[in-house]
C-alpha cells in the first residue's frame, strides 16, 4: 500500500446546523439509511438531512426531533422496513416514524 493511497474520501454534506437559539450542536451519534441522514446530540435531538447521492451533499430541508430528556441521544439506528428510527436517551429506548419523526 502507498503513502498516498486514500481508504476514505471525506467531503463536507451539510452546513453549520443550528436549533433555534443553540449555537452549538454535539453530535453523539450518526445513522444513514435510505437517503437519510440521522444524527444524535447532545441536547436530546434527532435531526434528519435527505442526502442527495448525484450532488454529494445533504439537501436545505432538514428536520428534528427533540426528545425531551436532558440527556444526550447515545444510539440512533433506522430500521427502513418498519420505517422507524431507533433512539436510546437517558436509558430509554424511544420509537420514532421515519416519515416525520413523531
Amino acid at each position: 500500500m502507498s503513502a498516498n493511497s486514500k481508504a476514505f474520501e471525506l467531503w463536507s454534506v451539510a452546513e453549520k446546523v443550528t436549533i433555534g437559539e443553540r449555537v452549538r450542536v454535539k453530535v453523539e451519534c450518526i445513522e444513514f439509511r435510505a437517503k437519510s441522514l440521522y444524527l444524535g446530540t447532545n441536547e436530546s435531538f434527532v435531526i434528519e438531512f435527505k442526502y442527495n447521492s448525484f450532488t454529494k451533499r445533504c439537501e436545505d430541508s432538514l428536520r428534528f426531533k427533540y426528545l425531551g430528556l436532558k440527556k444526550p441521544v447515545v444510539t440512533i439506528r433506522a430500521v427502513c422496513i418498519l420505517e422507524r428510527i431507533l433512539c436510546i436517551c437517558d436509558s430509554n429506548l424511544i420509537v420514532l416514524n421515519q416519515n416525520d419523526l413523531e
